[in-house]
């Protein structure tokens, strides 16, 4: 079967070996996503920004990260997707559903929710039986109760547990928010949780790939002015 699996156009994916290196979220799901599908015998292609590469797996490239917004990728590679046989799409924008509206795309698509649902969808899309897939059941009911009677389904986003091998380190006390810094994450809540606990907290993140400034500020003041 010849599936694509459309990442974002933020960052690359397949540095050094690995899924990526520094701060990225969907777009290892994504990239762990082509090469499973791949390893069953699939071939597989994959939308992800210039550089990117995954073993076994064909790339579209959509110019260098951050050079073009969800809209921007989708205008450079949607012709290849109609000789799909299914699609797999874990953008923001999710404009595929703009072929399935038009007629143009008669392949299955699923469509993967990886964030809030209200901050990817704002209404569903014009299509007969759109697949939406959740990836916690807290997500799924979200959905449910804001487009009923649409379903969707779930399956949870899973990891290599050979990228995570022990360090010999000590434990400590203390928490540890590892992620990047949008209200969405949550950050504020585990600086209010932890202080109001009397325990410790480090907090490591992006500070760059956010639209909210004011929120990083926020995180640093709550912080009792100690650089994060």
């Amino acid at each position: 079967m010849k599936i694509a699996v459309i990442s974002t156009p933020v960052f690359q994916v397949g540095r050094n070996g690995q899924p990526t290196t520094g701060y990225a979220g969907l777009e290892v799901i994504a990239y762990h996503c082509a090469v499973g599908l791949a390893k069953k015998g699939h071939n597989v292609w994959m939308v992800a920004p210039d550089g990117s590469e995954a073993p076994g797996v064909n790339m579209l490239h959509v110019g260098p990260e951050r050079s073009v917004d969800d809209h921007g990728a989708f205008n450079k590679i949607w012709q290849h997707l109609l000789g799909m046989d299914c699609l797999v799409d874990h953008s923001w924008g999710k404009h595929v559903l703009l072929l399935k509206a038009e007629g143009k795309l008669k392949c299955p698509s699923l469509s993967v929710l990886h964030a809030p649902v209200n901050t990817m969808l704002t209404k569903m899309p014009p299509v007969e039986k759109p697949c939406f897939v959740c990836i916690s059941e807290d997500q799924r009911q979200h959905f449910e109760g804001l487009f009923s009677p649409a379903q969707a389904r779930v399956c949870s986003n899973g990891i290599d547990m050979d990228m995570y091998k022990p360090l010999g380190m000590p434990r400590s006390d203390r928490f540890l928010f590892l992620a990047r810094f949008s209200s969405i994450k949550g950050a504020d809540l585990g600086i209010d949780a932890c202080k109001l606990h009397g325990l410790g907290l480090d907090l490591i993140g992006d500070t760059q790939i956010t639209n909210e400034p004011d929120y990083v500020n926020r995180c640093k003041r709550m912080a009792d002015g100690k650089q994060i």
